[in-house]
């Protein structure tokens, strides 16, 4: 056998485990999965009424405006990747529908893309909070899942399995390090005729409830681990050639 195919094997064999090694390194060190809880809750309604902690959505008072709630996550401290799976469950204390007391209600999850801090609203903010009741369901905020909510089912949480777009804009939050991720709510009701039929999901939740999204990411790889490789080749190419200096003299 040639010397050059001799000396070569043991030269691949080390290029081969070294990668394999850093790959596996890498693979464990990203992928992580997290359960965030909700920084807060509230509620928008028709008038532009506010609330910071129950997020009831629909027509809880027959002569009462329609409320549209959201909740909100922190994800700043997580680390940017792609997300694999995200699962929103959100606390169900009561849910009515007086057009049939068994017939589900059909609950709308929107993403709030572009709401911070800054424009989520608040006590006295008529204008602001009027808005933000509008964008959710309005055309413009995403339509990320659809729930058809069973009144008989409450107290069991509504869990909403997210996919496509959703996971999309939750990548785009990561990369961000948003403090502010939120999503929104909305019956579609029968209330065309007064009194309106009460129809809503998240009653009791005047003191807000849990509200946890579960994440499932693979982080980007980090420039310095994605530099491993090529530089554990150099050195290995190093070695050998020093090796076979060595062998020569």
């Amino acid at each position: 056998m040639p010397l050059a195919a001799t000396g070569l094997r043991p030269f691949m064999r080390s290029v081969v485990i070294t990668s394999v090694l850093l790959v596996a390194m890498v693979s464990r060190a990203s992928a992580y999965v997290v359960v965030l809880n909700a920084i807060k809750t509230g509620l928008y309604s028709s008038n532009g009424g506010y609330d910071g902690f129950s997020y009831v959505t629909g027509i809880q008072l027959s002569w009462a405006a329609e409320m549209r709630g959201f909740v909100a996550f922190d994800l700043s401290s997580l680390i940017s990747g792609t997300v694999q799976s995200a699962v929103l469950s959100v606390a169900n204390p009561e849910s009515v529908n007086q057009v049939g007391p068994n017939d589900p209600l059909e609950l709308r999850l929107f993403g709030l893309t572009t709401m911070d801090a800054a424009n989520a609203g608040g006590p006295g903010q008529t204008t602001t909070n009027a808005a933000n009741f509008a964008y959710i369901g309005g055309g413009l905020a995403p339509h990320y899942a659809t729930q058809m909510v069973n009144p008989l089912s409450a107290p069991a949480p509504v869990v909403f399995s997210l996919t496509g777009q959703a996971l999309t804009d939750l990548e785009t939050a990561l990369q961000t390090h948003d403090a502010f991720t939120a999503f929104g709510f909305k019956i579609i009701k029968a209330d065309a005729q007064e009194p309106k039929p009460l129809q809503y999901v998240f009653g009791g939740t005047d003191l807000g409830g849990t509200v946890t999204l579960t994440l499932d990411v693979t982080p980007v790889p980090e420039p310095a681990a994605a530099g491993l490789l090529p530089a554990a080749l150099l050195l290995s190419c190093r070695r050998r050639r020093a090796g076979r200096s060595a062998t020569e003299e």
